[in-house]
């Protein structure tokens, strides 16, 4: 996306077609910010609205929805979503007389998107005119790259100082900084439990499921599991809520914010999960869980039936509003708060996806408590007669 554009009291969103295609009534989302909404119409320049908008074409977008946007983010439909990540690999082609300085920061422009990135690379190598070389870039902020061959402009960029460019480059893959590992040891065997999963079920009147609520710090995920897990509770379910700050208390007290800790974090919250959903409870879990890759993993340990992923979606600037526990005061300095520096890829086709800037917390709830009524969770009767007094 190009920019953004207000007219006679229409907004249009202007950029050229890199890939694919699009038409009016296609339902799109924004990367990195992750808003969404759907196309209304697609106009050119003289003014003229067309039905599909092909590869290389230069288009205004309306849209459905008043939605604020910066300059820079890639357009997608939710199954062609783009990466978006803050760390990565790249070829990098240095231009100029003087060589790299590796405790310099220089500016990162990829497509309209721009920010600051660090290089990482061998502290004894200098890299000078001429050289190509593999380096690892860090970012202040996150942005959105695809690595798909046929699309080389959204990965590829450049780095300036002050007055020129100096290094042109390309995305070559992403830096997924995990090591966590299962444990394989020859001497440790599962124990199976003598009551199984449909003898539970049958004795709660209802199924066990894993109810994955991701999203970013302040949009809302601990106040919904809590609320949620007391709707349940009053009509007689067994719940659990798994908040990932309570766990840091504890069991992952000592885990930190690297991209490896968040993963163990991650896993660790998947094992506890898929304990209690064993035991016949509606687990729910409350964490930012920023990668895809990591609620990927937490789906395979749960079990893809039984893993309910719900996206928590609110506005980054509406979360650094409310900051109800001045994290994001606090990220003025450290600058690592997940949604600024540090990416959160959002879900793309999530179970269910909520917007907190829009809904009540009873929307919300009775939301989830209609899924999980769709995919024979729990059933109506419950829902309608099963409320406790207290």
């Amino acid at each position: 996306m190009q920019d953004v554009y207000k007219l006679n009291d229409k907004r249009y969103f202007v950029g050229k077609v890199f890939s694919g295609q699009i038409k009016p009534n296609d339902k799109i989302m924004f990367f990195p910010s992750g808003k969404e909404s759907v196309v209304k119409s697609i106009e050119t320049y003289p003014v003229k609205q067309i039905d599909y908008a092909y590869v290389n074409e230069s288009v205004a977008l309306c849209l459905t929805d008043q939605i604020f946007v910066e300059r820079g983010e890639i357009i997608a439909l939710a199954q062609n979503a783009p990466f978006v990540d803050n760390l990565f690999s790249a070829n990098l082609a240095w231009l100029v007389c003087e060589p790299m300085d590796a405790h310099k920061k220089y500016l990162f422009k990829l497509g309209f998107t721009s920010t600051y990135a660090k290089i990482n690379y061998l502290p004894d190598k200098i890299i000078s005119l001429g050289d190509i070389e593999l380096v690892d870039l860090e970012l202040d902020k996150s942005i959105a790259f695809d690595l798909n061959s046929a699309n080389t402009h959204l990965a590829n960029f450049v780095l300036c100082d002050e007055y020129r460019t100096v290094a042109c480059g390309n995305i070559m893959n992403v830096i997924t900084g995990s090591k966590s590992k299962e444990l394989n040891c020859n001497n440790v065997f599962k124990e199976i439990s003598l009551i199984d999963r449909l003898d539970r079920q049958l004795a709660y009147n209802h199924q066990a499921c894993v109810i994955w609520l991701t999203g970013l710090s302040g949009s809302g995920k601990s106040t919904l599991a809590r609320n949620l897990e007391l709707t349940l509770f009053q009509r007689s379910i067994k719940t659990v809520v798994l908040d990932a700050d309570n766990l840091r208390l504890g069991l992952c007290s000592d885990l930190g914010f690297s991209k490896e800790d968040r993963s163990e974090n991650n896993r660790r919250i998947a094992h506890v999960a898929n304990m209690f959903k064993e035991a016949g409870f509606i687990v729910i879990v409350a964490c930012i869980a920023p990668y895809i890759k990591d609620r990927l993993m937490a789906k395979t340990i749960i079990g893809e039936s039984d893993f309910w992923e719900i996206h928590v979606f609110c506005p980054l600037e509406i979360c650094q509003l409310r900051d109800p526990k001045g994290l994001y005061k606090q990220s003025q300095s450290a600058n690592t708060m997940t949604g600024i520096k540090s990416p959160y890829q959002i879900p793309v086709q999530p179970n269910l996806r909520l917007d907190t800037s829009e809904l009540s917390l009873e929307d919300e709830t009775n939301a989830i408590m209609k899924l999980l009524i769709e995919k024979q969770i729990i059933n109506s009767r419950e829902v309608l007669t099963g409320a406790k007094e207290f």
